[in-house]
């Protein structure tokens, strides 16, 4: 019996985005060209989380000004020049102050952080980490919301965004955990959307997954000959089809 594909939900998504465009990544080991806001995602997830884990220890949510000695403690880009460095901080800065204003209240009720999660299909194992998942959802014990946190505006990604929440609420009450609700939450502009985690539509996003999985298993790797992915992709100099979808 083959072994079971043990993949990460990220890869997934990166499938659906264009199959060659993860062959290329995955299968052949090329690596995208290096940007100066490359790590500005995860050092505002990291901050967010510090903040959360000081929450926990103290009982109560931090000030800005508790807030921002974390920032310049521990806000890390390993590929920004300082200019670039200082004008990102500047700006996760800004990020981090409108989170507390708007919501410093769920960092009173965070019942995991960076939660992981695996999920099995047909052929295959995925895995994935809830930014965070309060509990206390209007109000109940025991009643939880998965938020996760997305430092771009990128609207083009809204439905695998979407996806992801779905397929980790399928994934938590496969571990018996009552998730109640699920929202993304846009560091860029503050914006919060919450998102229908309802069993009917967790459970296709579960078969779209699996669907994918098995693709990848089988090494179908297909274009998605959409030239607004093509313009974009960091791969379009060496992709022998990029040049012609994107015009």
């Amino acid at each position: 019996t083959p072994q079971a594909l043990e993949i990460p939900f990220s890869d997934v998504a990166a499938y659906e985005q264009c199959g060659y465009r993860y062959r290329l990544a995955r299968a052949y080991g090329f690596q995208q060209a290096l940007a100066r806001e490359m790590g500005y995602g995860r050092a505002i997830h990291h901050i967010l989380r510090r903040i959360a884990e000081e929450t926990a220890k103290r009982g109560k949510a931090p000030t800005k000004k508790r807030a921002g000695m974390i920032m310049e403690r521990e806000f890390f880009l390993p590929f920004a020049n300082r200019p670039a460095f200082e004008e990102m901080k500047n700006r996760a800065s800004w990020v981090v102050d409108r989170y507390l204003d708007s919501y410093s209240g769920d960092l009173e009720r965070v019942w995991a952080i960076e939660r992981p999660f695996e999920l099995q299909v047909e052929g295959g194992i995925v895995t994935g980490k809830a930014d965070v998942i309060l509990d206390l959802e209007e109000g109940k014990i025991g009643r939880l919301a998965i938020v996760d946190y997305k430092s771009a505006k990128a609207v083009r990604k809204r439905d695998q965004f979407d996806f992801q929440i779905q397929v980790y609420a399928a994934a938590g009450r496969g571990e018996g955990l009552e998730v109640a609700a699920g929202y993304l939450h846009d560091l860029a502009d503050g914006h919060r959307d919450r998102v229908d985690v309802g069993e009917r539509i967790a459970q296709a996003a579960v078969k779209r997954l699996g669907k994918s999985v098995k693709a990848i298993r089988k090494g179908e790797f297909p274009l998605c000959r959409r030239a607004e992915t093509c313009r974009n992709c960091d791969y379009k100099v060496i992709c022998r089809h990029g040049k012609s979808a994107a015009q």
